[in-house]
């Protein structure tokens, strides 16, 4: 999973109000160079989560069998990979486990509450989450400094450092989750809270956290 970055993207130069409408405070994601434009896009991104239409007289996959969960959970792959590679941890583990909790808990889903996208992303992100905390403590109690897959910095496709990236792996984990899920993966407030289990107002109070710290960590030359 190849993860691209522009250096320094407009959304932290400038100073969005994201309590205003967020038509107008938020940048445009399109524009964005070096953001995989595969990524499943949320629609409307200051409405309610978007929800999921099957075409007329189709029915549901039949989550108890393997094909149908194949059938449901494949249009979102593309979003569960997208979150994953935004880990620093290896993206395949994160996505097989998050592939067999999903599997586990596919009983759960229950689409009156939420999209099956925003249901297999928040548990994309729970598997991301465990991946982290698994290499701190494998490498907590050592003497000698983690490998380099541990501490490498991103790189672009020149080998420039990307300090945006290196920036963004130093927020806290809900931030830097909200900032992915937003930023990169171009979801609405709402889906973002439905993925994080929040309020909307949480969501952008973590976005703006996100970017003070992000600004005061690169300096004038990002302000």
């Amino acid at each position: 999973f190849t993860r691209f970055v522009r250096t320094p993207p407009g959304w932290l130069r400038s100073k969005p109000n994201l309590s205003q409408d967020e038509g107008a405070a938020a940048p445009n994601r399109n524009r964005r160079r070096g953001v995989d434009s595969s990524v499943e896009q949320s629609g409307d991104r200051a409405g309610a989560p978007s929800r999921e239409a099957h075409p007329a007289g189709q029915s549901e996959p039949d989550l108890r069998s393997p094909e149908g969960f194949t059938a449901w959970l494949a249009p979102h792959w593309t979003a569960m990979a997208s979150l994953a590679a935004r880990s620093p941890n290896d993206a395949d583990d994160i996505l097989q486990d998050a592939l067999a909790a999903a599997w586990r808990k596919r009983d759960q889903f229950d689409p009156a509450r939420g999209t099956a996208r925003n249901w297999l992303l928040a548990i994309t992100a729970d598997q991301r989450w465990k991946a982290g905390r698994a290499a701190a403590r494998l490498f907590s109690h050592r003497t000698t400094a983690p490998p380099d897959w541990v501490t490498a910095e991103p790189v672009d496709p020149r080998g420039v450092r990307l300090d945006v990236e290196r920036a963004i792996r130093r927020l806290p984990s809900r931030q830097r989750l909200a900032v992915d899920l937003y930023y990169f993966l171009g979801l609405g407030v709402a889906d973002v809270a439905d993925v994080m289990r929040c309020s909307p107002g949480t969501v952008k109070s973590t976005l703006a956290d996100a970017r003070t710290r992000l600004r005061g960590l690169l300096g004038e030359d990002y302000q």
